[in-house]
């Protein structure tokens, strides 16, 4: 009788999971505002068509994600439908580890808890932007499925396996360099705290290490092969980081309604920090949890510098859904009156966090088709306007060359001239301009487009005055950013 209880529990626990993940997926893919930028749509899109990373397609983060979408492209050829499938998938995925963790290390109610925080919370984080935390979300999670504490002896596997989601992690933004090494070092010290012999540490170390070498030596191939040089990976991927214009002209701090939003959803994080140094002093696996939750999500959190924005965090959301429904699991184990008192506080602070997150997935119940797709909708009624001006083989110039304006050239099925980068000023380096106007220079387009009225980035002046000196007006169209002026190169 008991076994046929806990069966039907178990098949509820995954019938309400398949509702959820049933409704996310609509949501997401029909509903909700997406934003599909060129990293995602463009850049597989030019990898398919010979661009090197790095070389002629600079790209200031390691390269996981957009090789990915170039690999998917015989299963789903046209690049945005790509992008969308992916993001739907991977939230869909994030959703689904969640409820397998919680599941895991504190029950079906837990895991249920997880997979409707993130689920609810990733709409205000702004999960619908196609970003690299959408992919590491996903693989911070399998961090803290595979991990096994050090209590008793690892299989080797174990922790190569770890090593190999560690270093896809960094592949995917080098930023999880930082919460890797944490995970490392909080592994070294709770064996260090155990008495556990040097050697053994070091073996550990050593064969997560190893797991993680292996990915980054593949991609260093990979790389070495496409290009024959690693010295364009290493600038833009590695040291434009650390000594670039970026942080300068770049920084964006969070305004008030985002520290707002981050200080409602990580409400609990103060009393996990706490509970977490109180079960850590006494032993137990539920402050090891805690403690480790703890220590990724203020690792994870660098993620957000120098650019803040919220989808910078979606990565984050998982750890922070694990540390809040842990903490308030361990609260609903309190004994007499404090029972009483928890399970009516853990039950206010659900309801709350449901209210407060219930206007972001509000749009998911409107009448009506799916929303626009920034970076993409506003482009089609140009793009339909220039292609019956361009001939089969003509070359399109696009200024400025814009997160709003660059998937022109995917649309149009029209490559750019031969060496393709961003034109905001802290890309656009003395160095980067005089070759991009070389290469200009060396393969003169046929035709330009100007849109002055883009925001975020000016018209640079050396490449206006390139347009200008080589080209005459051809037409003037009209779309989303006000007037788009057409050039055809001079004969």
């Amino acid at each position: 009788m008991q076994r046929q209880a806990q069966a039907w529990r178990a098949g509820l626990a995954w019938a309400a999971l398949a509702v959820l993940l049933a409704f996310q997926t609509w949501a997401y893919y029909a509903r909700l505002p997406l934003f599909l930028g060129p990293r995602f749509v463009l850049e597989p899109w030019l990898l398919r068509r010979g661009f090197v990373l790095y070389e002629n397609l600079p790209d200031i983060h390691t390269p996981l994600l957009p090789l990915l979408l170039a690999g998917l492209a015989p299963l789903v050829p046209d690049a945005v439908q790509r992008a969308r499938l992916l993001l739907v998938a991977l939230l869909a995925l994030t959703t689904l580890l969640a409820y397998l963790l919680g599941a895991r290390k504190i029950g079906r109610l837990g895991g249920l808890g997880m997979a409707v925080f993130f689920a609810g919370w990733s709409a205000v984080y702004d999960a619908g932007i196609l970003w690299y935390e959408t992919l590491l979300a996903p693989l911070y999670l399998l961090w803290l499925l595979g991990y096994q504490p050090p209590d008793r002896p690892r299989a080797p596997g174990v922790l190569l396996r770890l090593g190999l989601l560690g270093g896809a992690a960094v592949l995917v933004k080098q930023h999880a360099a930082v919460p890797f090494l944490a995970l490392l070092l909080w592994d070294a010290g709770v064996q260090f705290r155990a008495r556990a012999a040097w050697s053994a540490i070091g073996r550990d170390l050593a064969l997560v290490s190893l797991g993680a070498g292996l990915p980054v030596a593949a991609i260093l191939l990979w790389q070495w092969a496409q290009a024959g040089t690693l010295s364009g990976f290493w600038h833009w991927a590695v040291s434009y980081a650390l000594h670039s214009p970026y942080q300068a002209l770049a920084s964006l701090p969070p305004n008030e309604a985002e520290l707002r939003t981050l200080a409602i959803s990580g409400m609990l994080v103060p009393p996990a920090a706490a509970l977490a140094v109180r079960a850590l002093w006494r032993g137990g696996p539920a402050g090891r949890d805690l403690g480790l939750g703890l220590v990724l999500l203020l690792a994870c959190s660098l993620t957000a510098y120098p650019r803040f924005a919220l989808y910078h965090l979606v990565a984050v959301l998982p750890l922070l859904a694990w540390v809040s429904v842990r903490t308030l699991a361990v609260a609903l184990r309190a004994a007499g009156a404090w029972r009483w008192l928890a399970a009516g506080g853990a039950l206010g602070v659900t309801v709350y966090w449901l209210v407060t997150a219930a206007p972001a997935v509000r749009p998911a119940f409107a009448k009506g088709g799916p929303p626009p797709v920034r970076a993409v909708s506003d482009l089609v009624p140009l793009a339909a306007a220039l292609r019956p001006r361009l001939g089969p083989q003509d070359t399109l110039l696009v200024l400025p060359d814009t997160e709003a304006t660059a998937n022109l050239y995917c649309l149009l099925r029209r490559p750019p001239p031969g060496f393709w980068i961003y034109h905001y000023p802290w890309f656009l380096t003395p160095a980067v301009k005089a070759r991009l106007l070389n290469a200009l220079a060396a393969q003169p387009p046929d035709w330009a487009v100007c849109c002055p009225g883009v925001p975020d980035a000016a018209l640079d002046p050396d490449l206006l005055a390139f347009v200008r000196a080589r080209y005459q007006p051809a037409d003037r169209l009209h779309w989303a950013w006000g007037e788009a002026i057409l050039y055809r190169r001079a004969p």
